[in-house]
Parts: C-alpha cells; sequence; structure tokens
C-alpha cells in the first residue's frame, strides 16, 4: 500500500515538473518569436524620432514596417490565445450549415498562389464555422507554400457520414519524426523555405480548430512525394460537441466572459 502511494507520488511530482518544464519552454519560444517584431519596431520607431531632415521616404519606410511588424505580433498574439481557448475548451463556434464547397473556393481564390481544387458537383453540406473553417483551410495552404513545391491540391468530399477535407503538396514531405512533432508550437520542418513566412502556429491553428469541431487531422506522405493533410470532421454536432462546446461569436479580445456585454443585451 505504502509503495503504490509512493509509486503516485513520484508519478504526480514527475507530471508537475514535465508541465513545468514545458511552460517555461513555450514562454522561452513566445519571447524568442516576439523580439524580432519588436526589435524592428522599436529600431524603426527611432529613425523615425532622429532630429534632422530626412526625406519624407525614409519616414514612411519605416512607418510601413513598423505596421507590418506590429500585424506579424498581433498574429502571433491572436494565433496563441485561439490554441489556449480550444485547450481549456473554450473555444466558441458560431455554427450554421454551409456549402462546404463555397469555404473552400473562397479560401483558395483568397490565396496568393494556385491551388487546384477537386470539389464534387453536388452541394456538400456541413454543420461549421464557415470563419473558422476557412482560416483552417488558409493556415493548410500557407503550410503546403512553406513546405512544399509549386503545387498545391485540395478536395472535399463525403465518407461514411462525414466530412474529408484533404490538402497535399509536392514538396520534400515531413520524417515521420518532424510529423511526431508538426502540431507543436513553433515547430518547423527542416523543408520549410525561408522565403515565406510564418511563425510555426500554422498546424497547431489547424488542429485546434478541427478538435473544436470534433474532428481528427492526420499527416501522411503522398505517393509521389510531398506531405497529404487529412482532416476529418462530422457533418452533424456530435452529442459531445454540443454537450462541451460554447456557441456564438468569440467575445472581445482579452474581456473575459463575465464582463464581456455583447451579445447579451448590454450597453
Amino acid at each position: 500500500m505504502v509503495d503504490a502511494r509512493t509509486a503516485e507520488q513520484r508519478r504526480l511530482i514527475a507530471e508537475i515538473e514535465r508541465n513545468a518544464s514545458q511552460k517555461r519552454q513555450l514562454l522561452a519560444d513566445i519571447s524568442h518569436e516576439l523580439r524580432t517584431p519588436l526589435t524592428i519596431i522599436q529600431g524603426e520607431a527611432e529613425v523615425t524620432l532622429r532630429r534632422g531632415e530626412q526625406p519624407a521616404e525614409i519616414y514612411q519606410d519605416a512607418l510601413a514596417r513598423i505596421r507590418d511588424s506590429a500585424r506579424h505580433t498581433n498574429r502571433i498574439v491572436d494565433d496563441l490565445l485561439l490554441i489556449s481557448r480550444q485547450e481549456a475548451a473554450q473555444l466558441r463556434l458560431d455554427r450554421h450549415e454551409h456549402d462546404v464547397r463555397s469555404i473552400l473556393r473562397e479560401a483558395a481564390e483568397t490565396f496568393p498562389r494556385d491551388v487546384a481544387l477537386d470539389l464534387p458537383e453536388a452541394p456538400l453540406h456541413a454543420y461549421v464555422d464557415a470563419l473558422r473553417l476557412r482560416q483552417c483551410m488558409l493556415a493548410l495552404f500557407q503550410n503546403a507554400r512553406r513546405h512544399g513545391g509549386p503545387h498545391i491540391a485540395a478536395s472535399a468530399r463525403e465518407a461514411d457520414g462525414r466530412l474529408l477535407l484533404i490538402v497535399e503538396d509536392d514538396g520534400p514531405g515531413l520524417s515521420d519524426g518532424e510529423k511526431a512533432q508538426a502540431f507543436d508550437r513553433f515547430f518547423r520542418g527542416s523543408g520549410a523555405s525561408g522565403n515565406e513566412e510564418g511563425h510555426g502556429l500554422g498546424l497547431p491553428i489547424v488542429r485546434s480548430i478541427v478538435q473544436a469541431h470534433d474532428g481528427t487531422v492526420d499527416l501522411a506522405d503522398v505517393e509521389t512525394g510531398g506531405l497529404r493533410v487529412i482532416v476529418d470532421l462530422p457533418l452533424r454536432p456530435t452529442p459531445r460537441l454540443v454537450a462541451n462546446r460554447p456557441e456564438g461569436p468569440e467575445p472581445d479580445p482579452g474581456i473575459p466572459d463575465a464582463l464581456n456585454l455583447r451579445n447579451k443585451g448590454g450597453a
């Protein structure tokens, strides 16, 4: 009895130490990711504050870089908030019935590179949060562009009462070890292009959105080379999803639910 209690205490201590280590690593990763854009903002602000006459173009260029770096920083923070809300089961879904083909077409049209779509002729209806699903697809397209070659393909179909969304690229793919880490925050595979912007939160965002819909996401090799990402979603809300998932538009960032008056009849 004593040995069992001691073993349980050791297990709990090891778990606490592991969680603390993961939190320290996450804070270090966040600090690293935010340091670059904040350094740019500081440097360009100092340029604009220097005494002496300088051409207007210098100020305009500096302000443009400040704006771009601020947007990049804000995107990192927004992505981390989305992931943390999902992990706390507080990521809200504004779900309605949508033709998924329209969501994929809109995402492909928005993306700055051609995406080969393979969609059914008949409507493909699913009960989803359209904005979140579009965000998910754009993250998958961006991941394919960073890690793949020039070809990106996406398809949607129904299988056994579920929705399958597949995105493929023709790049070098990921090793088995990289696949195991691909959904970790800030992970970048060895085949990532240095010319493409990204901060290692694309696939974690995808997983958060998919899990919020009570779905799964898996990685596989394309037979001819490249990475295949398979998203499997229920076409209709599952009992577990209905019971555990808050509904409605996302509250304003940084405002606790208890204080957020939007959509509650408050002023």
